[in-house]
């Protein structure tokens, strides 16, 4: 990650994040910053799966598992095709896993409940219809891990900076909250940029100091 220095009149502004080049040869900086005010992934409408959960202070998933029975059953009396599989949690003093298989030893992690992904689904998420039963298992995987995030404070804040060269001032373009499977340089990127279309780097000890901005 690299650093950008933002002085201002009232207050310097400390940034980290990475730097990233477009095709015409723009520069921009991504801030990354975690996101205090994360939206619930299980709530944008954008889900893909069904996650039936025991609600505790920590997990309420989109349906209690009292639902799982009679939601099983319409879906075999429609003759709805799905895939199913357990979720397990695993709590320790500083994080919740969520996964499909046991975490850490069979003992130690419980099963609070079942996600389901119909056919349909997979294929509202754009996935060929052919292997549905494998991508519906990726859709659970891929849910699970941005839930576990959420409820373990990982949402970044990311924000897309441009260097202007006439006003040596780098620029609020665009920012976006409630990103979830940050992990590369790259995934930032790909937030705001094809990713054949940008080239992203990035120096641990480097610190870019900006002209004075009202930033």
């Amino acid at each position: 990650m690299s650093i950008l220095v933002i002085p201002s009149q009232n207050q310097e502004k400390i940034l980290t994040g990475v730097r990233a080049r477009d095709a015409d040869n723009n520069l921009y900086f991504i801030s990354c910053e975690a996101d205090l005010h994360a939206v619930n992934p299980r709530e944008t409408g954008k889900t893909y799966c069904t996650l039936y959960i025991t609600p505790d202070r920590h997990l309420i998933g989109d349906k209690s598992i009292d639902c799982f029975v009679s939601d099983m059953k319409t879906l075999k009396e429609s003759d709805t095709e799905y895939n199913i599989r357990p979720i397990y949690a695993y709590r320790d003093p500083s994080r919740l896993s969520l996964s499909i298989v046991p975490l850490c030893g069979d003992f130690d992690s419980d099963i609070v409940g079942f996600a389901v992904c119909t056919h349909k689904s997979v294929l509202d998420a754009g996935y060929e219809d052919h292997d549905w039963e494998s991508r519906a298992v990726d859709i659970i995987i891929d849910e699970l891990a941005a839930y576990q995030e959420y409820l373990n404070g990982k949402a970044k804040y990311l924000t897309l900076y441009q260097y202007d060269s006439v006003t040596q001032k780098w620029v609020v373009v665009d920012s976006i909250g409630s990103c979830y499977g940050i992990e590369r340089m790259s995934d930032i990127a790909s937030v705001f940029f094809e990713s054949d279309a940008v080239s992203t780097y990035s120096d641990p000890d480097e610190i870019i100091i900006a002209h004075e901005s009202s930033l």
